[in-house]
């Protein structure tokens, strides 16, 4: 895997749990326009309103995506270096 490619993934995967963190606090802020949506038959509106009606649920799922989100980039990162440390080994100097 070549090194650009690499970052590039590894940037994705960063970024990962910014994402769930900012569906997270888009889901919790907006309750009255939810409302709205859901009023109008918006099926959406609908899943967010099932998913708020138990949070306890939603933050776990969150949690868990956060979760696996962080083990990827571990996996990923450590192969990043590894592949980083044998390149700089192998130059001459």
């Amino acid at each position: 895997m070549s090194l650009i490619k690499a970052l590039v993934i590894l940037g994705l995967v960063v970024s990962t749990p910014s994402l769930w963190r900012r569906i997270r606090l888009a889901s919790v802020r907006r309750p009255s326009r939810l409302e709205q949506l859901a009023l109008e038959d918006d099926a959406r509106a609908r899943l967010v309103q099932t998913l708020l009606a138990d949070v306890g649920l939603l933050f776990s799922g969150i949690q868990l995506g956060i979760t696996l989100a962080s083990l990827l980039m571990g996996w990923l990162g450590e192969r990043i270096v590894r592949g980083c440390r044998r390149a700089t080994a192998r130059r001459p100097r």
